[in-house]
């Protein structure tokens, strides 16, 4: 069906560039910053889960507690986000699509790692990591701005998360009106 590889290569290329808009040296540079972050990030929350947990264990105080709850919460969300599992990838998209939004994460980690500093446990370890993968949100969301349109299209496949902002977003919303 095709002559040679060649074509399969451009015709494969050409389809991961429909929808985002990039060129192959800027898609492969948005996917290696997405692996990239991807990686640290799940580290980054594991170390955040650690952390609270301990936190919870050593401190008497009820508001430390709270905070240590909302930061184990809020981080399991980050795990489920970027390991990206198909069965839950579309539930996060619908009910947590704000994750999708590099300049909105990158304040939520940066408030994150501010809570995390108030911690009596080695609170200031995942500080400076959070407020780091913050601003290295940050940073990709600026030299890139189709990093987003990418990770909404690469986290779970078929989510069905609008990228293009001239289509109706109500569409769903209709089918379900009482």
């Amino acid at each position: 069906m095709y002559d040679s590889d060649d074509d399969m290569d451009k015709i494969l290329h050409k389809s991961m560039r429909i929808g985002i808009g990039v060129d192959e040296d800027e898609l492969y540079d948005i996917k290696g910053w997405g692996k990239g972050i991807r990686i640290c990030m799940i580290i980054t929350s594991f170390l955040t889960i650690a952390i609270s947990l301990a936190n919870m264990i050593i401190t008497s105080s009820s508001s430390t507690r709270c905070i240590a709850i909302y930061m184990i919460a809020i981080s399991i969300l980050f795990v489920l986000y970027e390991v990206a599992f198909t069965s839950c990838a579309s539930q996060i998209a619908i009910n947590f699509g704000f994750l999708y939004n590099t300049k909105f994460r990158m304040v939520l980690m940066c408030s994150m790692g501010w809570m995390c500093y108030g911690f009596e446990f080695y609170g200031s370890i995942p500080c400076f990591s959070l407020i780091g993968m913050g601003c290295l949100h940050g940073y990709v969301g600026f030299i890139h701005p189709q990093y987003e349109i990418y990770m909404k299209k690469s986290h779970g496949g078929n989510t069905n998360i609008n990228t293009n902002t001239n289509t109706n977003t109500n569409a769903n919303a209709n089918k379900y009106k009482y």
